[in-house]
């Protein structure tokens, strides 16, 4: 609540963050208000082309979390095999990027990829492991999609 409130009250004075409303957006998103996370998201996706991938990614896993997994699936491909590199290459253990593995995790999941969506789901937990989103995703509707629960 507080970091929504401080994003918030930032976006007032600087709409066009995208950086800021990408955050605005997952926050909304994690408090189930999907049509709002979504707006955000279009809105940082508008105002930062740079951020694409990164949206794109988050849009996915919000699709997946309202419970459409072909949409889901149909948005992460565009974006998977870049998401997948970066993910490999250039951000593993980064803390900032703990979320990225998480959700991709998650989409992996939902279509099937055990492999893929274990490593991930690892490399997200040891990127971050004091904070509380993996329990946060655990309870989402985004993981009662087909298939065992990533493991640590």
């Amino acid at each position: 609540e507080r970091a929504a409130a401080l994003l918030d009250d930032h976006l007032r004075e600087d709409p066009g963050d995208g950086e800021a409303l990408v955050e605005r957006g997952l926050l909304a998103a994690y408090a189930g208000e999907h049509a709002r996370a979504e707006a955000l998201l279009e809105r940082a996706a508008a105002a930062r082309a740079d951020l694409t991938e990164s949206i794109t990614l988050h849009l996915a896993w919000l699709e997946l979390v309202r419970g459409d997994a072909t949409a889901a699936r149909r948005r992460f491909e565009e974006v998977e095999t870049t998401i997948e590199s970066k993910l490999r290459a250039d951000l593993a253990g980064d803390p900032m990027f703990a979320e990225w593995f998480l959700h991709a995790a998650l989409l992996w999941r939902a279509s099937g990829d055990e492999e893929r969506a274990a490593w991930a789901w690892r490399e997200g937990l040891a990127a971050a492991p004091e904070s509380r989103l993996p329990e946060l995703l655990a309870g989402s509707p985004a993981s009662a999609s087909p298939g065992p629960a990533p493991t640590a």
